[in-house]
């Protein structure tokens, strides 16, 4: 509905009223929840969350009313992109209207040799940060291992870099110190969660030591080895009772051992395989033999969820599903990303192998091969 119908309906239907109201400019005479109603801008994507900014701050500057009522719209989504300045998340998190953030997206960088950043300073200034975030439901933590073409020219804009290809560098001890206890003192409010570019046993410790009570989302763009994990590491989904969606990335090579004791239990309405960051051009899809244990990993974790699992997004070429696995909850599949090879037609075929067996898929298929 448009603003002009919105403002009709609260009234009653008058259009009359509200011409009158409109000739003398008596805007300020609609209360509050239709004012922000009918004001506040609309975010369609990433890409207008800057303009979006700019309009709040604007509507922000007429009057003390208008701040009153659109400030929270101005801290509900914080992203913190470029470590050439930290001046404005320093500025965020001193302010009262820290307590308004809904959704933070956090991109870090070990780099030390850009003045007055420090990876652990964020990290120590967020912690003292966090009991202020009462109502924080999506927090996004990316911290990316040191660009290798950035590393004589720190000048150069970095918050548009890719992640890092997989072989990352490990956290420093006090670093991961930190990151437990940032794990440990998110809000219990917590919705969703998203970590990408460090390693998942600098993560493993933390989340497994920490009460995710409402916690339906969680993406791990980490990093892995082949290596058997720590004690931690196997319970680190333990405290998230209502985990509903995951994401897990292809750059992991785990211990079948490991991954079973991990999701014992665990079933999932939303599963998410592969790149979920955009692709370095030093990543590989590293599992072209599909019988190394990543693939019969995924493939296990696919069964057990069969029967609840309403949409798979899969992005890459290396999962195999055996036709047998079956999914009758499912209602959306999506294949995103893949950069299929020379006989891309049976690559196809043995991604959509356990899903042509169902009629309903048959018919939305027939079509497209026809064409």
């Amino acid at each position: 509905m448009s603003c002009y119908g919105r403002v009709i309906e609260y009234l009653g239907g008058d259009s009359t009223v509200f011409r009158s109201i409109q000739s003398n400019a008596y805007i300020l005479a609609l209360p509050n929840e239709l004012l922000e109603e009918v004001l506040s801008p609309e975010v369609r994507g990433e890409r207008y969350y800057d303009y979006t900014k700019i309009g709040i701050v604007t509507l922000c500057s007429v009057c003390k009313r208008f701040r009153d009522v659109f400030l929270r719209h101005l801290y509900r989504t914080i992203r913190y992109h470029d470590i050439r300045n930290m001046r404005p998340f320093l500025d965020v998190l001193r302010f009262w209207g820290v307590q308004y953030v809904v959704h933070l997206d956090l991109v870090l960088h070990p780099i030390l040799y850009v003045p007055g950043y420090d990876l652990l300073s964020m990290l120590d200034l967020f912690l003292l940060s966090l009991p202020k975030l009462e109502v924080l439901q999506s927090f996004r933590l990316d911290i990316r291992p040191t660009p290798r073409d950035l590393e004589d020219n720190y000048t150069t804009v970095i918050s548009v870099v890719e992640r890092a290809p997989a072989d990352v560098v490990p956290l420093s001890p006090e670093v991961v110190n930190t990151l437990n206890s940032v794990f440990q003192s998110l809000p219990q409010s917590l919705r969703s969660l998203s970590l990408s570019g460090f390693c998942l046993e600098d993560a493993t410790a933390g989340l497994a030591a920490t009460e995710f009570p409402s916690l339906r989302t969680l993406s791990l763009d980490l990093n892995g080895t082949s290596d058997p994990y720590t004690v931690n590491s196997r319970h680190f989904l333990r405290g998230m009772p209502r985990l509903e969606s995951i994401d897990l990335p292809v750059q992991w090579c785990p211990c079948r051992t490991w991954f079973r004791r991990v999701f014992a239990g665990h079933k999932f309405k939303h599963i998410k395989i592969g790149f979920t960051g955009r692709m370095h051009m030093s990543d590989t899809d590293t599992h072209e033999d599909h019988a190394c244990p990543w693939n019969r990993c995924i493939v296990e974790l696919l069964r057990q969820s069969s029967s609840i699992l309403t949409s798979l997004n899969i992005g890459t070429i290396s999962l195999i599903i055996p036709r047998d696995v079956a999914f009758p909850a499912l209602t959306s599949l999506t294949l995103l990303d893949i950069e299929f090879g020379f006989d891309a037609g049976k690559e196809l075929k043995g991604l959509l192998a356990p899903f042509l067996s169902s009629p309903c898929w048959w018919d939305l298929l027939t079509p497209i091969g026809q064409s």
